[in-house]
């Protein structure tokens, strides 16, 4: 939606210049409604999210007004799963995505053989930033060696990377779950499951709990490589190409995110309490990943490494050209 570029004033003005001595009731009333319209005049853009600490930028960008004063007004969708979220933005019912698995967004690309995305954000784990977790029950002596067993149940976070990273962790012998993270706490509390492998918050929340203790943490790093891009934030390539100017407010005011979470670290966490359902206690304890603008990767290396990884283990079914999905410094989709 274009904002009105005539100003309340200066349609008066033109009213008195035609040589109108009066104004009557109507014409006030549609000066007034024109106000209105100027005032609100905002574009409307559905972002769908996971209610994990990753999008702690995205959080502050609403909270800190940071997409309103772009005239840009946020309608936030919640949802359950990367894949979920990723189909609604490939259906064109979402405009934007926060945290998407760089699995499921490789694996889509290389299937359709379409060049769909382009990547704003990307999301890391490294040995600094350790926020993938190995939990088990408070009373348990279980290692990592243990639950490679049969009989063994492990619940992990949706999506097929966490089931590859779990395989290739743990081993193939336990039995894996998928289990939404809203779910796991009690999963683990009442037995139904042996481990989690899962993400923040859910995995201090647990802890916090007494539900479960940490018998591991930052494994992808340890196991695979450091950084390891772990998550992307999207756009469609298609949206950027018929809305260059919004897609470029919206990526701003995501980056602007970025920068208040690095220098507001408490003041940001606060957000986690509204949008991941957390107390503050836990929302100050949790641990954090370390997001990159895309305009600040040079050299995709750790995407391209990810993306041969994938393929090497079958997730994707073909090659995909990371460098090209990159969201430009330009604010192009080139």
């Amino acid at each position: 939606m274009k904002k009105t570029k005539k100003s309340t004033n200066s349609i008066l003005e033109g009213i008195v210049k035609k040589g109108t001595k009066k104004l009557t009731t109507a014409a006030i009333a549609t000066c007034l409604a024109l106000s209105i319209v100027t005032a609100e005049a905002k574009d409307k853009v559905k972002v769908g999210y996971l209610a994990i600490t990753a999008n702690r930028p995205f959080y502050s960008a609403i909270e800190k007004s940071f997409f309103e004063k772009r005239d840009i007004e946020v309608i936030p969708k919640k949802y359950q799963s990367s894949h979920i979220l990723l189909t609604e933005l490939y259906l064109g019912r979402i405009d934007a995505t926060t945290v998407v698995a760089l699995s499921n967004v490789l694996a889509l690309e290389a299937a359709s053989k379409k060049d769909n995305f382009r990547i704003y954000q990307v999301n890391y784990i490294t040995k600094d930033h350790r926020t993938d977790y190995l939990i088990v029950h408070p009373d348990s002596n279980l290692t990592i060696s243990d639950l490679n067993r049969r009989g063994m149940r492990i619940a992990h976070f949706p999506g097929p990377n966490f089931s590859h990273w779990t395989e290739e962790i743990i081993g193939n012998k336990p039995a894996l779950f998928t289990i939404p993270p809203a779910n796991q706490p009690l999963a683990l509390k009442i037995g139904a499951v042996d481990a989690l492998y899962t993400l923040e918050p859910t995995a201090t929340s647990c802890i916090e709990r007494g539900y479960g203790k940490v018998i591991a943490k930052g494994l992808v790093a340890d196991h695979f490589f450091s950084p390891f891009p772990v998550t992307v934030n999207l756009l469609k390539r298609e949206f950027i190409e018929e809305n260059p100017d919004l897609a470029k407010r919206i990526v701003e005011a995501m980056w602007e995110g970025i920068d208040y979470t690095k220098e507001n670290d408490k003041e940001s966490r606060e957000f986690l309490t509204k949008y991941c359902k957390v107390p503050q206690t836990i929302a100050q304890k949790v641990a954090v990943g370390n997001p990159m603008k895309s305009k600040d990767i040079e050299q995709p290396a750790q995407l391209e490494k990810a993306m041969r990884m994938y393929l090497d283990a079958d997730i994707i079914v073909d090659e995909v050209n990371v460098e090209n999905m990159l969201y430009k410094k330009t604010g192009s989709s080139e």
